[in-house]
């Protein structure tokens, strides 16, 4: 994983939500595929909550914003975790990909017993399809929290319980990183499916899919 800093509106509290993303980019690269994906989670999400805009700011582009803050009621920066997929799309279906949380899956973590759902009360983002999804309890860890005292004002004045947040585990797939490369190469744009296996364990070397997502 590795940190980067997110752009992120709150709809509801924004009055003219065009306006806003229109000056938004003349201080951020906000593109036509930013803003797609932003009207998509929009309607899935109702404007309940803070969605993202753009992904990955760069350091200068969060100084123009911090600077300009100001004017901009229900935006603001936030550092989250993305994923490293050193290899990038090869073996895409096998790995799968972290995306935001969706209405649907909302639903299902309601069944959820309540050890696991307030593991997940800290994050937006989940596992989907292959691994990600597959072994997506594993990979995921556990949230910490820490109860306090506050004040009338708002201030902590004492720590009265924490729990550490624990890293999730590690996955070690068969995958031969050389022979997946040399399938998909030679799959090339061709639809459908390949499955190499090692006859001696049953273990899959190579798994191929296509189109990818």
């Amino acid at each position: 994983n590795y940190s980067a800093y997110t752009l992120e509106i709150t709809p509801s509290q924004v009055d003219n939500l065009e306006r806003t993303i229109n000056e938004l980019s003349e201080l951020v690269d906000i593109t036509p595929r930013d803003r797609r994906r932003f009207r998509k989670l929009l309607e899935e999400t109702k404007g309940a909550e803070s969605l993202p805009i753009r992904t990955r700011l760069s350091d200068e582009e969060v100084a123009r914003f911090t600077v300009q803050r100001y004017r901009f009621t229900g935006v603001d920066i936030k550092a989250r975790l993305f994923r490293n997929y050193p290899w990038g799309e090869l073996g895409s279906h096998v790995v799968g990909y972290i995306g935001r949380i969706n209405p649907a899956e909302k639903k299902e973590q309601e069944d959820w017993d309540e050890e696991d759902q307030a593991n997940y009360r800290g994050t937006d983002y989940i596992g989907k399809l292959g691994v990600e999804q597959s072994f997506e309890k594993h990979l995921h860890g556990t949230t910490g929290f820490e109860r306090v005292e506050t004040s009338a004002g708002g201030r902590a004045v004492r720590k009265l319980a924490s729990t550490p947040a624990k890293p999730g585990n590690n996955v070690m797939l068969s995958i031969d990183i050389k022979l997946q490369n040399l399938v998909e190469e030679m799959f090339g744009q061709r639809r459908g499916a390949l499955v190499a296996l090692d006859p001696n364990n049953g273990e899959i070397l190579a798994f191929v899919s296509k189109p990818t997502f």
